[in-house]
């Protein structure tokens, strides 16, 4: 299980990686530590809201940075994905026991990085 002081260590990038299937979007050492460490589920369903979300794309077009938070809510666990002025563009709701910290996200032109690596 991931936890806060598993990512407290990810201050800064080696270099970019990208999945895949989702090779239009880089991200940093950190979000491949989380793939790399049981949580690929967040990393791809993040980068396919990055990719095929149209309201996601839209606002990407106009602005290339958003703010991405995995979070508590009273659901469980959610991903939001919003501008940095907060509006939120998608949501997806999650049960999983792979992490137990909440974690910001920024996708800034093209590439995905933790908060704690900006």
């Amino acid at each position: 299980m991931i936890t806060a002081s598993d990512l407290a260590h990810q201050t800064c990038s080696d270099g970019y990686y990208y999945h895949p299937l989702f090779r239009a979007v880089n991200y940093t050492s950190g979000v491949k530590y989380l793939s790399d460490n049981g949580c690929s589920w967040l990393v791809t369903d993040i980068l396919s809201h990055l990719i095929a979300n149209p309201d996601v794309v839209g606002a990407i077009k106009n602005d290339p940075f958003l703010v991405i938070n995995f979070k508590r809510d009273a659901q469980g666990w959610v991903i939001e994905i919003a501008t940095d002025e907060g509006d939120v563009l998608a949501t997806e709701h999650r049960i999983t026991n792979a992490i137990d910290t909440e974690v910001k996200f920024y996708y800034i032109d093209g590439v995905m990085l933790l908060a704690s690596e900006y």
